[in-house]
């Protein structure tokens, strides 16, 4: 196949298959991914040509829904509406319709339990011009979903079929329990589903937690779904919960929280990863405001990489894999991840119309990628690249907190360069966002919210730079001989690290004018520091990742890594669900597929990632080996930096809160948690002149927000 992106599916299914996919608990999963559609050549998906001009022009009535707000209340609650104060229920719906900005509608129960059900759903609209009804309702039984997620596999869905609608049939049609069907269906979601006939609630989110669902709690248990770790862990296993209520106040699912200072916002906490029934076919034979889910455990839950794949010593056979075993375990990730990006792209026309501030429709991008220039930005770059036509433009957003100088901005610039001469024909399009830290304190009450239940000043840090890139609002960069299909071949201009000569990469023949990215979708990193080895420092010895394999070899390395997939939703997903959802834009994780998984857990530990190497080798092998297959050593060989570091956001705003990064590691920062934050006293900064805004500290931004409601001290 000359261009993967010829290499487009007929209907929904891409097969990731692979002979050695047998041995892991998820390899049924990676298995089932296979359809009659597809063929496979040496372990690699090849997939019908013939369909992909068709499937491109066919007009799919295709959406998403994105925002989720169940409530259920009792005792003639609803004539207050539900216990919610006008204000709050304003607000949540406000929120609700920025995540879905296309459709929103309501449905309201009253079940045989007395209690009333009233169920809110608003919609993103990927493709087509007809929406569908949120929530779904099946006239014959009475039953509702609102379902906010993606059915990339387990679950027939015909070509331009509706995800949401396939699910509500499969569910409606069920014979047995929802988990039957929902443990099957590979992707990310979450929802809520009204089962009329049994009078059971069932709501919860799919095995990895990729898409946000908050839920009340008990006091009890909210203390366990704090900023604590080990707690909330615990609670994840726990097979049921108590949902303690305030009289007239009601239970509550939501996609997000409400307003910090809202006067009687009710406190909600992310939801762990699972499915939860509540009965409500009969009263409740417990107080009239208590609620009593009932967890149901997963099938497949932990990913875990079986025992023989990790090496015993730092000489064992399987500690020093062959060059055929570090060949096999390369192309097996290579080709589970390009399918998963493939699945990913499928979306011809996501961009909004009339979005653009600039650029005429035919410039319009379908997606854009949150770029650093690092290897996984890079190599999800190139794999989309892949996977579109070459006439569709790929938007690349770049956020920079330090003028323009930042580690991201330049290995982004880099990148780029990198990018336009391996793949000259394709419109790569740099959306530069420079922002400081008057964006961040102009919209503080909005981040707060959307962080919640997440408390810590690292929090605010990712999140702010993660929503200001996912707003895809800058300035286009995109070249003048590459957008005529010229380029820049390697060792022409700056190499990584040359300053000088990255910063002279010319600009859109407009002069990089104001952009918007008009694209609904964005795919995101997420999951590939975790599954394959990445948390490693190139300038310390203290990598969290390296300092677990000193300590406790391959087995403590292993042990780590899997602790990190487990806790990805409390941590990140949730989160980074909410801030790229707020743009009306729908968050996409390739790494998270469940083909790469089982593809990486399938793979000999010391293939995926080898610590004893140097930091930019060893860490992530795999994923660098990916990359430099594919033609882009330079991406391949750039190492590892978090977002809050390598934007320059943490250096400011711990120059402004603690008088330098020195006194914020002494303070430990990071895990300082907001409404601590709100009480430090004002720093004098000696930053003037280097990018810190001296108008006021974000402190005064938490002050004037009542966050202590939020977060108590």
């Amino acid at each position: 196949i000359e261009h993967p992106s010829e290499c487009m599916i007929k209907g929904r299914q891409i097969a990731v298959t692979h002979a050695r996919a047998r041995s892991t608990t998820a390899a049924p999963i990676y298995q089932s991914r296979c359809r009659n559609e597809t063929r496979t050549h040496h372990g690699c998906a090849c997939l019908h040509l013939k369909h992909c001009s068709d499937w491109f022009r066919r007009p799919h009535e295709r959406t998403r829904m994105c925002g989720i707000l169940c409530l259920v209340g009792r005792d003639g609650g609803q004539g207050e509406g539900l216990g919610l104060s006008p204000t709050v229920r304003a607000e949540m719906l406000e929120c609700l319709r920025r995540r879905g900005p296309d459709h929103q509608s309501v449905h309201e129960v009253a079940t045989p339990s007395g209690a009333t059900l009233e169920m809110h759903g608003s919609l993103l609209q990927l493709r087509g011009s007809a929406p569908s009804r949120s929530p779904l309702l099946d006239p014959a039984t009475g039953s509702l979903l609102c379902f906010n997620g993606e059915v990339f596999g387990g679950l027939p869905v015909c070509p331009g079929a509706n995800d949401a609608q396939a699910l509500f049939c499969a569910l409606t049609q069920a014979t047995s329990s929802p988990m039957e069907v929902l443990s099957r269906v590979q992707g990310p979601w979450a929802l809520v589903y009204w089962h009329a006939p049994s009078g059971t609630l069932w709501f919860g989110r799919d095995a990895t937690g990729r898409r946000s669902l908050l839920c009340s709690l008990a006091m009890d248990e909210a203390e366990s779904a704090g900023s604590g770790e080990q707690p909330s862990l615990r609670l994840e296993f726990k097979t049921s919960l108590s949902f303690q209520q305030q009289p007239g106040a009601p239970f509550i699912l939501c996609s997000l929280d409400t307003d910090p200072g809202s006067e009687g916002a009710p406190p909600l906490h992310e939801l762990p990863p699972g499915l939860y029934s509540l009965p409500l076919g009969r009263p409740h034979p417990a107080s009239a405001h208590q609620f009593h889910p009932q967890r149901h455990p997963w099938p497949w839950v932990a990913p875990l990489r079986p025992s023989h794949l990790i090496p015993e010593g730092p000489q064992g056979p399987t500690a020093r894999p062959s060059p055929e075993a570090l060949r096999r375990a390369d192309e097996r990730v290579l080709c589970a991840l390009r399918a998963a990006v493939a699945a990913r792209c499928q979306l011809p026309e996501c961009a909004r119309p009339g979005h653009l501030k600039t650029a005429a429709p035919s410039t319009q991008a379908p997606l854009m990628v949150l770029f650093s220039g690092g290897v996984d930005s890079t190599l999800l770059a190139a794999l989309a690249h892949q996977a579109l036509p070459p006439c569709m433009p790929i938007d690349l957003v770049s956020v920079c907190f330090d003028a323009g100088r930042s580690p991201d901005r330049l290995s982004a610039l880099d990148a780029l360069r990198e990018l336009r001469a391996w793949a000259p024909r394709r419109r790569w399009r740099l959306v530069r966002i420079d922002c400081g830290l008057a964006d961040v304190d102009a919209h503080a009450p909005r981040l707060l919210r959307l962080l919640s239940p997440a408390a810590t000043v690292m929090d605010l840090n990712i999140g702010a730079a993660l929503w200001l890139a996912a707003r895809g609002a800058g300035r286009a960069c995109l070249g003048d001989g590459e957008a005529q299909g010229g380029g820049l071949v390697e060792g022409q201009g700056a190499q990584a690290g040359d300053e000088a000569g990255i910063e002279g990469v010319a600009v859109e023949e407009a002069g990089g004018q104001e952009y918007t990215s008009a694209a609904r979708v964005v795919l995101m990193g997420h999951g590939a520091d975790e599954l394959c080895g990445g948390y490693d420092t190139p300038h310390f010895p203290t990598g969290r990742h390296r300092t677990k394999f000193r300590e406790g070899g391959w087995e403590g390395l292993n042990a780590e890594m899997a602790l990190d997939m487990q806790r990805l939703w409390l941590r990140n997903l949730g989160r980074d669900d909410r801030l790229v959802a707020d743009h009306g834009r729908e968050a996409r994780h390739p790494f998270l597929d469940e083909g790469v998984v089982a593809a990486v857990l399938d793979s000999p530990l010391a293939c995926v990632t080898d610590l004893r190497l140097p930091s930019g080798q060893g860490d992530k092998r795999v994923l660098r080996a990916a990359l430099c297959a594919l033609g882009l050593p330079r991406a391949a060989a750039r190492p590892k930096r978090a977002i809050q570091f390598g934007t320059r956001i943490c250096r400011l705003n711990n120059i402004r809160q603690f008088g330098g990064t020195r006194k914020a590691n002494m303070a430990n920062a990071g895990s300082v948690l907001l409404s601590d934050l709100a009480c430090l006293p004002p720093v004098e900064s000696a930053a003037a002149g280097r990018g810190v805004e001296q108008h006021g500290l974000l402190s005064d931004q938490l002050a004037c927000c009542p966050v202590h409601r939020l977060f108590p001290g």
